[in-house]
């Protein structure tokens, strides 16, 4: 019975280390999710507010890009080349955060005291009609020597996703 509670134990420890980012994310109240069936995807306007570019920068936005596409798929929107419902705009930069030890990109409470690079990510939707923003997803995460990997990626749109409502079927 012991070996059951301390496997159960280790199994729920393990679990907490490798929950996803913490990403805030806010929908505008009037947004018209409803009609929305189609994305498409916009320049991004440069770093997230309290971030900067870095050499590293437009390569997480290449990376993210697939990765927000398929997160986007799986709530059933469609990316659309021509006249899309919404557009997406990503943002990266690094911001300075304290440097922590990083196990599996889940930063603990244990630092330095000294700064260290972090991944600033904001994905914003805008109405393509309005040009109004309806939808922002953004987070700063620890990263290991401030690279991220695309598993931080993905967990990354995972998470911020994750309350985004599911495209409905046209004649709904």
């Amino acid at each position: 019975m012991k070996l059951v509670a301390l496997t159960l134990l280790a199994a729920l420890a393990a679990a907490c280390q490798t929950s996803g980012p913490r990403v805030q994310s806010a929908m505008s109240p009037g947004a018209p999710f409803a009609r929305y069936h189609t994305f498409s995807f916009g320049g991004a306007e440069g770093p997230p507010v309290g971030s900067y570019l870095s050499a590293g920068s437009w390569d997480v936005q290449n990376r993210l890009r697939p990765v927000v596409s398929a997160a986007l798929a799986r709530k059933g929107y469609a990316e659309d080349f021509g006249k899309a419902d919404f557009v997406v705009r990503l943002e990266s930069g690094t911001a300075d955060l304290l440097d922590t030890p990083v196990d599996e990109d889940v930063v603990n409470d244990a630092t330095t005291g000294r700064l260290a690079p972090g991944l600033s990510v904001a994905i914003d939707m805008y109405d393509a009609a309005t040009g109004a923003r309806v939808w922002r997803g953004a987070t700063v995460v620890a990263t290991k020597g401030g690279r991220s990997d695309d598993r931080l990626l993905e967990r990354i749109a995972t998470s911020a996703f994750a309350e985004l409502p599911r495209a409905s079927k046209r004649g709904e």
